[in-house]
C-alpha cells in the first residue's frame, strides 16, 4: 500500500514539474561550453579508455541487439569496442535535479546545463543533453543547501537502487574516479541513488564514509551545495562492456588476501531459490548432480558483502544462472593467467609465441649438454621440448589449462639457466 501511494505521489509531482509553472527561474537556460570563467572545472581522469570484447561469431547477430551504446570495431567485426574519456566535473554553487530514475541534471551557477554528467533516458534510449526534458520543465521544487563539497553518485536508470549488481558496476567505482581528482578527502556529502540495503552501507563505510555523510537519492530531488562534484559514468554512454579500471579498482582497493580460507568450498553452485526470476526448473535435479561432483549449493542472500567476497575469492569453480550476484567476482582470486595487479609473460607474448621461445631454448640446451661432459644430461630439455609440443599440438584445449602455462614458464627459466650455465661456464 506504501509503494502504491509513493508511486502516485511522484507521478503527480511529475504532473506538476511539466504542467504548472513555478520556480521557472531555476530552469537551465543553456547547455555548458568549455568557457573557464564560469565556475566549472574539468579533470580528465582516465582519458582515451578503450575497451573491447570479441565475441564468437555464431553469437555475434544474437548479442547485436545489445550494442545499443557500443560499436562494432572497423578492424573486426565480430568485436564490440568503446572508447570513453573519463572526466571529473568540479562545479562551483552548482545545483543538481533529480528524479532518481529517468533524469539527472547537473547545473552551474549561471543555469548552464552541463550535459556530459547530466542523463536523460526516454524510451528507446539515452537523449543528447539539448534534448534533456529539463530544458522544457515549468515547475520546479526549491533546492535543499547542503554546505561543503557534495559528490553525485547517481547511476540514472532506477536500477542502482536496489541492484546489487549496478551498485558495484555504475556507483561504487565512481569512488575510483574521485580519488583520482583528488577530491575524495574534502567531500563532505556522497549523494546515492539507494542507502537501504546492508551492501550498500557496508561498502560505503570501507571506504572511510560515514552514515551522516550519505544522501539517498529520491523523487524529486534538487539540491544545492557549495560545489559540487560529479563523474563520467563508470561505464561511460551506458556500455555494455566493462572497462578494465573497474575490475582493477576492486582488485586492489580490498585486501583480498586476507579473505583466503581454506575451509571455504572451491566448488559453487549458486541457487536462485532466493530470487523470482531466472530460477531453475529441475533445481533439485541439478544440485544432486553437481554435489556428486564435489559441489556445494549456496543462496547469496545469506552472505553479506564481505561474505560474498570471502566465497567467490576461494572458489575454484562457480556454476550460476546469470544474476547481479555475479558481479562477485569483481573479487575473485585471478589465478595462474594473472594476478591483480600483476602481469606474467603469457599477458606479454602468445602461447604460440612462448611454445616457440621455449622450444628454441629447450633445443639450445641440448646441443650445449651434447657439447658438453654432461651428455646424459641432454635427456632433461629433450623431454621437455617433446612433452610441451605434444601438449600444445596435440591437446590444445587442455593446454590453455593453468598448469601448462605454468610449465612452459617453467621450461623457459630452467633453459636459460641451463644455458647461461653451459656458455659462460658457471
Amino acid at each position: 500500500m506504501q509503494v502504491t501511494f509513493n508511486k502516485i505521489k511522484n507521478k503527480i509531482v511529475e504532473l506538476q514539474q511539466v504542467y504548472i509553472p513555478h520556480n521557472q527561474h531555476l530552469r537551465p537556460t543553456s547547455i555548458y561550453g568549455n568557457s573557464k570563467t564560469n565556475g566549472v572545472k574539468k579533470i580528465s581522469s582516465i582519458p582515451n579508455c578503450t575497451t573491447n570484447l570479441q565475441v564468437p561469431p555464431h553469437l555475434f547477430n544474437k548479442l547485436s541487439p545489445f550494442t545499443i551504446y557500443d560499436k562494432i570495431s572497423e578492424t573486426d567485426s565480430n568485436t564490440l569496442t568503446v572508447s570513453t574519456n573519463y572526466d571529473v566535473y568540479i562545479i562551483n554553487e552548482g545545483r543538481l535535479y533529480s528524479n532518481n530514475t529517468s533524469n539527472i541534471s547537473v547545473i552551474s551557477k549561471h543555469n548552464e546545463l552541463i550535459g556530459e554528467i547530466s542523463f536523460q533516458y526516454k524510451k528507446g534510449g539515452i537523449l543528447k543533453p539539448a534534448d534533456n526534458l529539463i530544458l522544457k520543465q515549468r515547475g520546479f521544487i526549491k533546492p535543499k543547501y547542503y554546505k561543503g563539497t557534495l559528490f553525485n553518485m547517481l547511476a540514472g536508470g532506477g536500477a542502482a537502487r536496489g541492484n546489487f549488481g549496478h551498485w558495484l558496476l555504475d556507483v561504487i567505482p565512481r569512488l575510483h574516479l574521485l580519488k583520482k581528482s583528488g577530491y575524495f578527502s574534502q567531500t563532505d556529502w556522497f549523494l546515492v541513488p539507494q542507502y537501504q540495503h546492508d551492501f550498500q552501507k557496508q561498502t560505503m563505510n570501507y571506504f572511510g564514509i560515514k552514515d551522516t555523510q550519505v544522501i539517498e537519492g529520491k523523487n524529486p530531488l534538487h539540491l544545492q551545495a557549495d560545489c559540487i562534484v560529479s563523474s563520467t559514468h563508470p561505464r561511460g554512454e551506458r556500455s555494455f562492456l566493462i572497462p578494465q579500471w573497474i575490475v582493477d579498482f576492486y582488485q586492489n582497493e580490498f585486501d583480498l588476501d586476507s579473505y583466503d580460507d581454506s575451509s571455504s568450498p572451491k566448488l559453487v553452485y549458486i541457487s536462485r531459490k532466493d530470487s523470482t526470476q531466472r530460477n531453475v526448473e529441475n533445481e533439485d535435479e541439478l544440485i544432486k548432480e553437481l554435489q556428486k561432483l564435489g559441489f556445494k549449493s549456496v543462496e547469496l542472500s545469506n552472505y553479506d558483502f564481505f561474505g560474498k567476497i570471502k566465497l567467490f575469492r576461494n572458489a575454484s569453480f562457480i556454476v550460476s544462472a546469470t544474476g547481479a550476484g555475479l558481479t562477485t567476482c569483481f573479487f575473485s582470486d585471478i589465478k595462474g593467467d594473472r594476478k591483480a595487479g600483476r602481469k606474467t609473460i603469457t599477458d606479454i607474448i602468445s602461447l604460440a609465441h612462448l611454445v616457440l621461445l621455449s622450444s628454441f631454448l629447450n633445443i639450445v640446451s641440448i646441443i650445449g649438454f651434447l657439447l658438453s661432459d654432461q651428455k646424459t644430461a641432454a635427456i632433461i630439455p629433450l623431454f621437455s621440448l617433446i612433452a610441451i609440443n605434444h601438449e600444445y599440438y596435440f591437446r590444445k584445449k587442455t593446454f590453455q589449462q593453468t598448469i601448462y602455462k605454468k610449465a612452459i614458464r617453467v621450461t623457459v627459466i630452467s633453459s636459460i639457466i641451463v644455458t647461461v650455465f653451459y656458455f659462460f661456464k658457471i
